[in-house]
């Protein structure tokens, strides 16, 4: 099933309409997911029009310890947020994300973030090709796993792993 909404008005156990044509009916959205993949909009939070919607999301959520991300944020960072809430303990995180994370200022409370909620199995980066050419942001792999228990994520080994061939030669056509 696919749902066209903005991702920022969905949430996990919500029943919403469903707009199949020539079917009439409604849809719950699942309680949780095995996987959330994405490669959320390269923009910084101060020029998103739904700010209002993400606010207004993210707050709804009282188990997440809600990051203070600046307004130079990218736009990434609460799509992370937000699809936290629909992983199943377990379940993968794949999203492929500004190279900012390591070096920005907002950085710092998302790795803090990912640290709370995630092992963070890896974070692939290129020193040989850009991924999106037409893009002007660098971007990089991020792999998550949904850790609920505390212990657990900080035995957790970390990978950052940098490609130094193209992928086309890693990866069979």
């Amino acid at each position: 099933r696919v749902l066209l909404r903005d991702f920022f008005e969905i949430y996990p156990n919500q029943e919403t309409p469903l707009e199949v044509p020539g079917i009439l009916g409604r849809l719950v959205v699942p309680p949780a997911f095995d996987a959330v993949i994405g490669n959320p909009p390269y923009i910084s939070y101060r020029h998103i029009t739904n700010q209002a919607a993400i606010v207004n999301a993210l707050a709804s959520d009282t188990e997440l310890a809600f990051p203070k991300f600046s307004g130079k944020s990218d736009a990434y960072v609460w799509f992370i947020v937000h699809a936290t809430r629909f992983l199943r303990q377990g379940g993968r995180l794949a999203f492929v994300v500004s190279a900012g994370m390591i070096f920005s200022d907002y950085g710092l409370p998302l790795i803090r973030f990912l640290g709370h909620h995630y092992r963070i199995k890896a974070v692939v980066d290129s020193i040989v090709e850009r991924w999106f050419p037409e893009a002007d942001t660098n971007t990089v792999l991020l792999l998550l796993e949904r850790e609920t228990d505390a212990e657990l994520r900080e035995q957790n080994e970390m990978r950052f792993i940098r490609l130094r061939r193209p992928l086309a030669q890693i990866i069979p056509a």
